[in-house]
């Protein structure tokens, strides 16, 4: 989510373009357009709170920042009968600099649940990287479970320029000015329709000539996915976890209750890639916290092998009741963030664990711990 990261995806991934698939085709049906000029216009769910008659660039939408610890959102118009659109808005940058604009869409109509994609605003130079997220509560905003864009995009901060977005059921293409080739292509979102809203955090901008456009086919991704083929790699998908804890809870070693048959476990299951979205599983406990997940891995005989992993902010790991990991700390203000370690998002085989298995059933023991709650909390794991 943050400038530091932009690195990352092109030291990772290679980018292939599926020059095959050409994009979605508008149906011509308009299902809104409001030129953002101020004029009153039907339609809006929740109209925008502020518009602005700018000496230079005439009257427009101001999205401002609330400068809270929350990201805040506004402009809400559609509802779960929209799906497969086309997003089309300029954007005029305020000239402030070091906050993230955005946009919201398939947002459910309890106004709680949506996916989003956004950018960070850099006090330098003209490129930006896109981020896609998924939200469960409007106070947050779960980015470290989805990769940074496949491409840079160049915005230039004194003149207006073009997004456009298709958004399908469950992938989203990201074009910026004239640009042929999307810069983004976000897989997985966690919802497949619902309207659309701004969005900011710590980010203002001037916007004008919105217009949301019905798809007659299916979108379909054009960038490849930064997770690969990770769901076919022997993916851990069945998980039991407790309810979240406090910070302390755990934190001497596996409290006794979990071995027993006291403590009560909630069978869980992993999305596509196979992550464990605990954000989504605990949406208004916005506190630091701890949860305890489980699951059986069975060997025929005694053996070694290894799973690799990778989590938010921090995890312990023990098998057959013995510690086997502890991992460093990930949360975005922890010491040693690096390129490496992906700065805190989840990243498949970020860390290889050996461990010894017992022949029979072997309990593997998490303790996954949220410091950062606004932002994301999950886990992914594999075996050898």
């Amino acid at each position: 989510m943050f400038t530091s990261c932009l690195v990352l995806i092109f030291v990772h991934l290679t980018i292939n373009i599926n020059t095959d698939e050409s994009k979605s085709e508008a149906s011509g049906e308009i299902m809104f357009e409001d030129q953002l000029d101020g004029k009153s216009v039907s339609g809006w769910k929740q109209e925008p709170e502020r518009f602005v008659d700018h000496p230079g660039l005439g009257p427009v939408l101001f999205v401002e920042s609330k400068k809270q610890s929350h990201p805040t959102t506004t402009g809400w118009v559609g509802d779960e009968s929209w799906k497969n659109y086309r997003i089309e808005v300029e954007l005029f940058g305020s000239g402030e600099a070091g906050g993230f604009l955005g946009f919201d869409f398939h947002v459910c109509d309890n106004g709680r649940q949506g996916c989003n994609i956004g950018f960070f605003s850099p006090k330098e130079g003209d490129e930006v990287i896109f981020e896609a997220a998924g939200c469960w509560n409007p106070k947050t905003l779960a980015w470290k479970l989805w990769p940074f864009a496949q491409r840079r995009a160049r915005m230039p901060k004194e003149q207006w320029n073009r997004i456009h977005i298709d958004v399908g059921e469950r992938i989203a293409n990201v074009n910026v000015n004239d640009d042929p080739q999307p810069v983004y292509t976000a897989y997985d979102l966690p919802f497949d329709r619902g309207g659309f809203r701004f969005w900011e955090f710590y980010g203002s901008g001037y916007f004008r000539n919105l217009r949301i456009t019905a798809l007659d086919d299916e979108v379909k991704p054009i960038l490849d996915d930064p997770w690969g083929n990770v769901n076919q790699w022997h993916m851990i998908r069945e998980w039991e976890i407790t309810e979240k804890k406090n910070m302390e809870y755990g934190n001497n070693g596996i409290p006794e209750i979990l071995l027993g048959n006291e403590m009560k476990w909630e069978k869980v299951k992993t999305d596509r890639r196979g992550i464990i979205n605990l954000s989504a599983r605990f949406p208004d406990d916005l506190e630091k916290g701890v949860v305890f997940a489980k699951t059986i891995i069975k060997s025929e005989k005694q053996d070694t092998k290894t799973v690799q992993i990778s989590y938010t902010d921090q995890l312990t790991m023990w098998c057959n009741g013995k510690q086997i990991f502890q991992g460093p700390a990930r949360g975005f203000y922890d010491p040693g963030r690096s390129e490496a370690d992906g700065f805190g998002r989840l990243l498949p085989d970020l860390f290889v664990v050996e461990m010894e298995l017992q022949a029979g059933e072997n309990m593997i023991l998490l303790r996954s711990v949220v410091t950062e709650p606004l932002w994301g909390w999950g886990f992914w794991m594999r075996k050898e």
